[in-house]
């Protein structure tokens, strides 16, 4: 599903480049849209691929409750 990773790219970037055709005239806004539409590609594409069951969702958990621990190292 890489497929909707690049799509939400190009859709948060024809958001952005419309955005700024009608006005906004920022180029940050653009690029804020394409990232914005990357992250909800990775979340749509990790969603999927724990519904398909091509991804261990109790290792992923453990990741980041080792990530958002609060101990000292």
């Amino acid at each position: 599903m890489p497929g909707l990773i690049l799509s939400g790219v190009i859709g948060g970037l024809i958001f952005g480049v419309i955005l700024v055709w009608q006005g906004a005239s920022a180029a940050g806004l653009v690029l804020l849209f394409t990232i914005v539409g990357w992250l909800i590609g990775v979340v749509l594409w990790t969603v999927w691929r724990a519904y398909t069951g091509q991804l261990d969702v109790q290792t992923v958990r453990t990741l980041i409750e080792l990530i958002f621990s609060n101990r000292s190292r």
